[in-house]
This record gives structure tokens, sequence and C-alpha cells, in this order.
């Protein structure tokens, strides 16, 4: 599913507003067949429909026509359509969960109430294990920046996964970036900061991210889905 996705929205092709049916092979599912996809996609937000009929375009046009009126008659599509725009939440520095006394909290005027916001942490990956899902917030606007931010987190996952013995806490010190992982119960959290900062402060703040992760798993992860 990951690979449906990557392919619809890393293309233009499927962003345009048109219908699309295409033949897919889940083989989890069935390695000797084909399954066929409805793919309808606008805005950034996209309806797939999976069907094992061939002949079901039309059928899946009017399933999709129904989800549509539906979604919009509740006023559904419209928050769905604002959240994309938005983009991913940020990180701020309201999290109610913060160790830091209020003194130390400086609330960001652009951030909502929903934003997580740790001080001192600049960015975080959050993989539940038990829903095989990911969450973070978006990334630095700076693309040099992201990606050294992504490449910081390939190293981490690198080290904490690459090792005969099973790490549980891992702290990381650079000159441009601090980083602590925390591979607990049916969770792992990768969290970094800017410059040299301490181990305990990267716990407390990691700590947090964890408490607020766990506050908000029925907004930030799917659940209950069909797994193939």
């Amino acid at each position: 599913m990951q690979l449906l996705f990557s392919m619809v929205f890393n293309s233009t092709s499927f962003l345009n507003g048109n219908e699309h049916w295409i033949p897919l092979c889940l083989p989890k599912f069935n390695a000797k067949g084909f399954l066929h996809a409805y793919i309808w996609a606008q805005d950034r937000v996209a309806v797939i429909l999976i069907s094992a009929d061939k002949n079901a375009f039309f059928n899946m046009r009017e399933v999709k026509e129904k989800v549509l009126a539906d979604l919009t008659k509740s006023g559904i599509w419209e928050k769905v359509l604002t959240s994309v725009r938005r983009g991913r939440y940020l990180m701020g520095t309201n999290n109610p969960f913060s160790t830091m006394d209020s003194e130390e909290r400086k609330v960001d005027a652009d951030v909502s109430e929903d934003d997580v916001g740790v001080p001192g942490i600049t960015h975080f990956i959050y993989k539940s294990r038990v829903q095989v899902q990911f969450t973070m917030p978006a990334l630095p606007g700076e693309d040099r920046t992201a990606r050294r931010l992504l490449s910081l987190y390939r190293h981490l996952h690198a080290v904490v996964h690459g090792r005969k013995t099973h790490v549980k806490i891992f702290h990381y010190l650079s000159r441009r970036f601090s980083a602590l992982v925390w591979a607990g119960t049916g969770f792992e959290c990768y969290t970094v900061a800017e410059g040299r900062v301490s181990r305990g402060v990267l716990a407390r703040g990691t700590r947090g991210i964890v408490r607020w992760v766990r506050s908000e798993e029925g907004r930030l992860f799917v659940s209950g889905g069909v797994v193939f």
C-alpha cells in the first residue's frame, strides 16, 4: 500500500482531477492475479478504491461520487482539504506534557493548540510498532537542513538496529545536532535538537513527546484497517 500511495502522490499525472483505472498486484493478497485500483485525486487528496473485478470501473466511480457527496454534506471534506493545505503539524513550545516549568515555555503564536511543543527539541520521529506506522512534524523548510535531518535519522536507525544487542537508549552528539533514541515497549522515538544538548534535556523532551503522541494516537494513526 505504501508503494501505491507513493505512486499516486509523487506523480503529477495522478493529481490532476482525472480518473484512473490501473491493475495492481498485492503479492500477500494474491500473488497469482491482479486487483484493480480506481484513483481520483485533487488538491493532494485522493480517493482510492480497490476491486477484484476488472470491469468495475463505473461501479467504483459511483462509489466515489457517493463518498464525496456524503463527506461534503457532513462538512468533513472541507476539513480534510483545510488539513492538507496546512500540512503536517509543527514543532512549537506549548506541549502540555513538557517537563519544563511555565516560565521556560515560550508559546509560538503561529502554532495551533493541537501542535506538539517541547522547548529545545527541533524535530522527532515516533514509530508505533503496534500500528506499524510512524508520525513526525513538518520537516524544516530549507532543503539542505531537511536532507541533513533525514540523513541523521537513517544513521540513528542503522546504529540502533545494526547491533547484535538490543539498544534501548542511544545518545548522539555532533557539532550540528544532538539526538536521543528511545526504543520502548511498542514504540521507537527519535528526538533531535540543534547544537550540543545534554542527555538529560533530550530525555525530558523525548518523554514529553511520547506522552503527547500517546494522547493523540487516535488522530495520528490509522487503526482497525485491513492489512495485506
